[in-house]
């Protein structure tokens, strides 16, 4: 499937996504507003967060997301947005890593 292949049903009709928006005559029936793309990729997003200078969890900085801008991704997918933060290409930062105490979690900061 590709993205000229994403289909929206509504009642019998089916309409066409492009863009992520359904195109189609549709009368009024059915309104969607096209999201407004996010500036800001999901390694800035992490970054901002860890800029904060505290000890933060993915769970955490996942739920900041959520509330703050509206995005939700996995705990995983945060870790690994942490680990790219590490790399030359994104910055090369100097990111801590410890077990939270008296949890199995791990905790991260950005050290300045």
């Amino acid at each position: 499937m590709t993205q000229l292949d994403l289909y929206l049903r509504h009642g019998d009709e089916m309409l066409p996504i492009v863009d992520g928006v359904a195109c189609g005559d549709v009368q009024g029936r059915l309104q969607l507003e096209p999201k407004q793309p996010s500036a800001k990729t999901l390694n800035q997003m992490v970054l901002e967060r860890l800029q904060s200078g505290h000890w933060l969890t993915p769970h955490q900085i996942c739920d900041s997301f959520a509330y703050f801008e509206d995005v939700w991704i996995s705990d995983s997918s945060c870790t690994a947005r942490i680990r790219d933060l590490r790399k030359p290409q994104y910055g090369s930062h100097t990111i801590e890593k410890r077990r939270r105490e008296g949890s199995n979690a791990f905790e991260y900061r950005l050290t300045q």
